[in-house]
């Protein structure tokens, strides 16, 4: 099960965690970088079956020059037609300043794409965010001191 999260440290300092569950033995990382943001790229192929070439998609973590920070986890895979739920860090950190503009931009990219379901944390200098993404739809949780998201969706109900 995939665990991410932010947690305010002080008042100009905090941390943003995730780890990765896979059923592949290994996996190589593709870190990428921009003038404006940098972070390993996910993976979309969840087969343990180690033939299976690699697929990789948008952020799996990631920051951005203005200091905002972003990672997400899976939490299920729907219309084979929606986009992975990776891309959509990268959404936040090339079009966002700060959490409430990520949010304004993942809403924004769902309307054209929807995606799968997934689970985003979003951290910049004045606030924390957890952004549940159902195909079209998120619900957000805002907080001073700490998100923390495993593969479930609270905000929709489910426990």
């Amino acid at each position: 099960m995939c665990t991410i999260g932010a947690i305010r440290l002080d008042e100009k300092e905090f941390m943003l965690f995730k780890n990765k569950d896979f059923a592949r033995a290994s996996y190589d990382d593709r870190v990428v970088s921009t003038a404006d943001w940098f972070g390993p790229r996910g993976l979309e192929t969840f087969s343990d079956d180690a033939s299976t070439p690699s697929v990789y998609s948008g952020l799996s973590i990631g920051a951005n020059r203005h200091g905002l920070l972003a990672c997400v986890n899976h939490v299920r895979i729907t219309e084979p037609d929606y986009c992975n739920y990776d891309l959509l860090v990268e959404v936040a950190l090339s079009k966002a300043g700060g959490v409430d503009e990520a949010v304004a931009a993942i809403e924004a990219h769902l309307q054209v794409q929807p995606s799968w379901r997934g689970n985003l944390i979003l951290a910049d200098s004045e606030r924390l965010a957890a952004v549940e993404v159902r195909e079209r739809e998120i619900q957000v949780e805002y907080d001073d001191h700490r998100v923390l998201r495993s593969n479930h969706q609270p905000l929709f109900g489910e426990t």
